[in-house]
């Protein structure tokens, strides 16, 4: 049966470049792969005993549905840990979603028509793109350097749009301990990105999926320095676990309702939200995160050391503050001359167009990934690097 006819215009939309991992699951394979944090710190056991004391409890709509923002004491403690950023925000002004991706869904239902213009930032998470473009927009890439988000660069982009008679309703950015680049915007930079969405009358929306998994002190979120026009993702997967499935949107309470209105979910689950509030309540999580975060810090130091060792002069890369990737620009050849050289060499890594904002660029970058990441197969897997990049340089 041909169903061409009867799939809708967006399918055609939904499609994402390739991530160019070679031969997942071949035995041999050193992945530097996906935003994944590493299974060996989820916290089975603390979950385990929390998820039984529940059930066993038989709690009231445990095993129900979620309905609308979700559990109150859950957007209660979420609110709270914004307070301690400095983000004045109350529980109406929250709702619970199926983890960071389940809330860039509902923003992007909530919204975006068809013709909207979202700026995102010419680096940046592919599934986003791909939300806003399911709803119609268009996205215009604004330029990024070694510190993130360029204002200059973002106000001639929105001067250009503006002078076309282009409406901005969105910008899209990931301020802190970024996806894919590791950058983490400056305060400075910060204020000059609200000033220019109060200016065009746009919203902004911040994704902080990994923000939590930091190396040292950071600015305040958008949401602290402008709760009305910042919509704040984020999501308790790279902390907790992915498969707890919690994230969230923090914004103006009339944000928030439009948010949940559009939803089709029936919420996310009850008895995961209170599980995680437990988790939060019992004392376990800061130190879980603080846990995980030193895990990763070594994880970065071991990559940075394999860098220097395998990859010197091949391609240049800055130090990441956090999160779990490290952005690589190479020195002597296109990307894709790499993914080559590196399924001979047995090493994987996804490259810098499946992030890119427009078609056909960042063909010199690529994303390495410590997260999931065995630390005993990091240098190992650098040095596999290091000769696909020399191969690649080569040719």
């Amino acid at each position: 049966m041909d169903i061409s006819s009867l799939l809708s215009q967006r399918v055609a939309a939904s499609g994402m470049p390739g991530h160019g991992l070679r031969h997942i699951g071949a035995p041999g394979m050193i992945r530097f792969g996906g935003g994944l944090p590493d299974p060996a710190l989820h916290p089975a056991a603390e979950l385990g005993q929390i998820l039984n004391e529940i059930l066993t409890g038989n709690e009231d709509s445990a095993l129900g549905y979620g309905y609308e923002q979700g559990d109150l004491r859950l957007r209660e403690l979420v609110a709270e840990r914004h307070a301690g950023e400095g983000a004045t925000v109350s529980a109406e002004g929250i709702v619970l979603t199926n983890g960071s991706a389940g809330a860039i869904g509902l923003v992007a239902t909530a919204m975006i028509d068809p013709g909207d213009v979202v700026v995102a930032e010419a680096a940046t998470y592919p599934g986003a793109l791909k939300a806003f473009r399911l709803m119609g927009a268009e996205i215009v890439a604004a330029p990024v350097d070694s510190q993130g988000l360029d204002p200059e660069g973002l106000a001639q982009v929105l001067e250009e749009l503006e002078r076309n008679n282009r409406r901005v309703k969105l910008l899209y950015t990931i301020p802190t301990c970024h996806n894919p680049t590791a950058t983490i915007l400056s305060l400075e930079r910060r204020r000059e990105v609200m000033l220019l969405a109060e200016r065009h009358g746009m919203l902004v929306v911040e994704d902080h999926t990994y923000s939590a998994i930091r190396f040292g002190k950071v600015p305040p979120p958008f949401l602290a320095l402008d709760p009305e026009r910042t919509i704040h993702l984020g999501s308790f997967s790279k902390t907790i676990a992915p498969g707890i499935r919690t994230g969230w949107a923090a914004a103006d309470p009339a944000i928030a309702a439009a948010l949940a209105s559009v939803r089709t979910d029936l919420g996310i689950s009850p008895l995961l939200q209170r599980a995680t509030v437990r988790f939060i309540e019992g004392g376990i999580f800061d130190p879980h995160v603080a846990r995980v975060t030193e895990h990763y810090r070594r994880k970065r130091d071991a990559m940075l050391a394999g860098l220097e060792r395998h990859c010197r002069g091949l391609a240049r890369w800055d130090v990441p503050e956090g999160g779990f990737f490290v952005w690589l620009e190479l020195a002597g050849c296109e990307v894709e001359a790499a993914l080559d050289a590196g399924e001979r060499e047995g090493v994987s890594f996804i490259p810098g167009p499946y992030f890119a904002a427009e078609p056909d660029t960042l063909t010199r970058h690529l994303r390495l990934s410590y997260g999931e990441m065995a630390m005993d197969q990091i240098d190992e897997g650098l040095r596999r690097l290091g000769r696909a990049l020399e191969q690649a340089s080569s040719a």
